[in-house]
């Protein structure tokens, strides 16, 4: 049941997808809670070439905290990464899997690797979503 007709960031992002007119080698997808560090770009492709065994299968992904937190992580100098490492089966009404916590990695110098992914921030290289398309009809 839509009432107001809108489906959800994952219909929004698959809609993103459709404006795609030229090939690219890589498409990073964020939330609007997202800031940007500097060199952001070359940290980010410098860090996906860095995963082993097969960087060409990967995917970075993460739910970033939310902009108005980001000072607060700042500045407690924190040297853990936060990572999505849980889940659960949410009923009636969605039906659907949900991730359910976070946890915390020391020292981590390279991606960590979860089986999840979160759609705040992706990375992936172009052809990751040709052979693995989002669902048009998975609301939210």
């Amino acid at each position: 049941n839509i009432k107001d007709g809108a489906k959800g960031p994952v219909y929004g992002r698959y809609m993103s997808m459709k404006l795609k007119q030229y090939y690219t080698d890589f498409i990073c997808m964020i939330d609007s809670h997202t800031l940007f560090r500097r060199d952001w770009d070359e940290f980010t492709i410098k860090m996906w070439y860095s995963i082993e065994p097969d960087h060409y299968h990967a995917v970075m992904t993460h739910y970033p905290w939310g902009a108005e937190h980001l000072q607060k992580r700042i500045d407690e100098k924190n040297e853990y990464s936060y990572h999505i490492c849980g889940s659960i089966y949410e009923g009636a009404p969605n039906f659907m899997v949900r991730n359910a916590n976070g946890c915390f990695a020391k020292n981590a110098i390279k991606p960590v690797r979860v089986p999840f992914f979160a759609g705040g921030f992706s990375f992936a290289p172009s052809y990751f979503w040709d052979e693995v398309p989002l669902d048009p009809y998975l609301l939210y």
